[in-house]
């Protein structure tokens, strides 16, 4: 952090949106970081582009004078102080065999795994994020699952109607006939889709927890299923679901629930419903 001047800090900030400070136990280190952090802060393109800032301590050992120091240094920095990286041989012995130290397979290695895991669960975009984007989904005309855009959008005009009505109650709405129409018959739809879709998530998780799933691999198998979003398996469950070990009643359901995904549920609901198209 010491080297790194204003020009080159504005122009990683173009390029990333998280910043992760190491910091040794040493005076040096330690005045370096506070300096390095003070010109963070005042940079107008990380204020901006609301840069998340963290630190880590690394090659600490924790018995020592030095690190209690540097413990008391950043904890009072009012930023997210996620990890402490041990001094420890292992980094040395991965360089060696050209692997990270997630990937050496050792007892030894089990404490700086748990030391890791602060730091990749901090710089991993939250599940709930990756979740409700699969579930928005996309355009009307693609392929995408999820209630999709345009119900998103007659929810959000229903919304915003219902909120001016809240401040002006006898005022007259807007934007012509169209507009007034997706407002109140599509929103309405909007709303009944996003009910039966909700109730779908609620069925399929349940029998994916039937299965032996725990609750949170159960959610994401079935969101991934009905919004046919496959990566989101890997990439919102902290233990990955490994498809080909599943049995055969689980992957028969979450080919169901793809199947469903790429269904409009609501054209289904009225077709099994005589009374609504008879009329």
């Amino acid at each position: 952090p010491a080297g790194t001047d204003i020009t080159e800090l504005a122009m990683l900030f173009q390029q990333n949106d998280s910043v992760l400070i190491p910091v040794l136990p040493s005076p040096i280190d330690i005045h370096a970081t506070a300096h390095f952090i003070k010109e963070v802060l005042t940079t107008g393109s990380a204020r901006q582009r609301m840069i998340r800032l963290a630190v880590v301590a690394n090659r600490v050992r924790k018995n020592t004078l030095m690190y209690h120091a540097l413990e008391r240094f950043l904890f009072s920095l009012n930023i997210p102080f996620i990890s402490s990286l041990r001094d420890s041989q292992q980094y040395t012995k991965a360089v060696e065999l050209g692997l990270g130290v997630q990937e050496i397979a050792s007892s030894r290695s089990k404490t700086d795994h748990e030391q890791w895991a602060p730091i990749f669960r901090w710089l991993e975009t939250p599940v709930v994020i990756l979740m409700g984007l699969a579930i928005i989904g996309g355009g009307v005309a693609t392929t995408a699952g999820g209630v999709k855009l345009l119900r998103i959008y007659a929810l959000y005009l229903a919304g915003v109607r219902e909120m001016e009505k809240l401040v002006h109650p006898h005022s007259v709405g807007r934007s012509g006939v169209m507009a007034r129409r997706i407002r109140r018959q599509g929103a309405f739809v909007a709303w009944v889709f996003f009910m039966m879709f909700a109730m779908s998530i609620a069925a399929i998780s349940l029998a994916f927890a039937l299965t032996g799933l725990d609750f949170e691999n159960a959610m994401v198998m079935t969101i991934a299923g009905l919004t046919n979003c496959g990566p989101l398996i890997r990439a919102a469950a902290e233990q990955p679901v490994i498809l080909n070990e599943l049995g055969a009643t689980a992957k028969m359901i979450y080919a169901g629930a793809m199947v469903l995904g790429r269904l409009e549920l609501l054209a289904i609901f009225v077709l099994l419903t005589p009374g609504i198209w008879r009329d």
